[in-house]
């Protein structure tokens, strides 16, 4: 059933991009449980271990947590299983550091709203307006006013607090209409043709991180 199916009756091989996801499909038959896994090039079948350590400077550094799980689970999807466990434990950290793979703008909201300091690398906000030359970190963000700005001085006039379709709380703001078209100052076709932009509180954590 991984690796073939029946087509008219007859059984053929699936082609790549007709197999089941990694997280459900068995890759040894000596064990039915292992996953494959792949990270900064290196590949495996098995499972993948998450070690937390304290890392006060004046003390030795102690594992206070361990979590294994299949290879195909994410390093993001563990970080909230991590912090319920450490607080069933009362162990929750002020401060938890994390690698890159464990960080996105959700991450450090939740991080935030359960009263810890998530520090890690956040990558680079590569997000643009939908047919637009600008990504969202162009916009000033004024969060206790409810104001956006947009790079050359145009005000959003609405602020309307939303849900996603994937369910995450967002903001979406919208300039005046006179605000279309060029941006002056600017040469040749840069303008910002999308009404509309989008940040959620994930996005406010993510900035600040940046920063």
């Amino acid at each position: 059933m991984q690796n073939f199916q029946v087509v008219d009756g007859a059984i053929r091989q699936r082609d790549a991009k007709n197999v089941p996801p990694g997280c459900l499909r068995p890759f040894s038959p000596y064990d039915s449980d292992a996953r494959a896994g792949a990270k900064r090039g290196t590949s495996w079948t098995g499972y993948l271990v998450q070690l937390t350590e304290t890392c006060e400077p004046d003390t030795p550094n102690l594992i206070t947590h361990v979590a294994t799980t299949d290879a195909s689970v994410s390093d993001l999807k563990m970080v909230d299983a991590i912090h319920a466990d450490l607080r069933a434990h009362g162990m929750l950290p002020a401060m938890h550091l994390v690698d890159a793979n464990c960080i996105d703008a959700q991450g450090l909201a939740d991080a935030e709203q359960a009263g810890i300091r998530l520090v890690g690398p956040v990558d680079k906000n590569t997000t643009t307006q939908p047919t637009g030359k600008f990504a969202t970190d162009a916009f000033a963000v004024d969060w206790g006013n409810k104001r956006v700005t947009w790079p050359k001085g145009r005000v959003a006039d609405s602020w309307y607090p939303r849900v996603s379709s994937h369910g995450i709380p967002v903001i979406r703001v919208r300039f005046p209409a006179v605000s279309r078209g060029r941006l002056p100052g600017l040469p040749g076709r840069e303008c910002l043709r999308a009404v509309e932009s989008r940040q959620g509180s994930g996005e406010h954590a993510a900035g600040e991180s940046r920063t």
